[in-house]
């Protein structure tokens, strides 16, 4: 059942984005996806779908990575690769960002380095930042929380600022 938010227009989030049980009291949090298993294990959702469990009486908050994962030479989601890492995703090449496959419905975006040895790569966008906060917001979490800000993008492509303007938004 979707939960709905007593006083409020803000509707209920499609069923897509229910990928949370109830938090536990030591703030663990398994995500609960209806994706295939190798978009789980070859992708940045594993590190994208868990909340922040906070002391400070602010609350649970979403967080979102503001960096890229990628896996060498895989061409998607399940595929075999070599090597894997992690870019800031403030040093990802524009033609990724403006290239990126956005998936609204899992809350990810994703390139595929055919020119280079990154191969399969997995970051936010703003509209999948976006999501997540409206999410926050239809769930009464504590906000947003960024690993790290320091790599953020400047403009319209900030994640930060695009997490702001969905929290702070009626």
């Amino acid at each position: 059942m979707r939960p709905s938010l007593p006083g409020s227009s803000l509707p209920p989030p499609p069923l897509s984005l229910y990928l949370f049980p109830p938090v536990q009291p030591d703030g663990l949090v398994l995500p609960v996806l209806d994706v295939p298993r190798e978009v789980y294990y070859t992708s940045q959702l594993h590190q994208i779908l868990w909340v922040h469990k906070d002391s400070g009486g602010i609350g649970d908050r979403f967080c979102i990575p503001v960096y890229a994962r990628y896996f060498g030479q895989a061409r998607g989601p399940g595929h075999p690769f070599k090597g894997s890492g992690e870019i800031d995703y403030c040093d990802l090449p524009d033609e990724w960002v403006a290239g990126a496959k956005v998936e609204e419905s899992i809350a990810a975006a994703s390139f595929v380095d055919t020119k280079g040895d990154k191969g399969f790569v997995s970051f936010d966008v703003p509209s999948t930042v976006c999501v997540k906060a409206r999410y926050a917001k239809a769930m009464c979490l504590g906000g947003l929380f960024y690993w790290t800000g320091a790599g953020d993008r400047a403009g319209p492509e900030s994640l930060v600022a695009a997490g702001w303007k969905t929290l702070h938004s009626k």
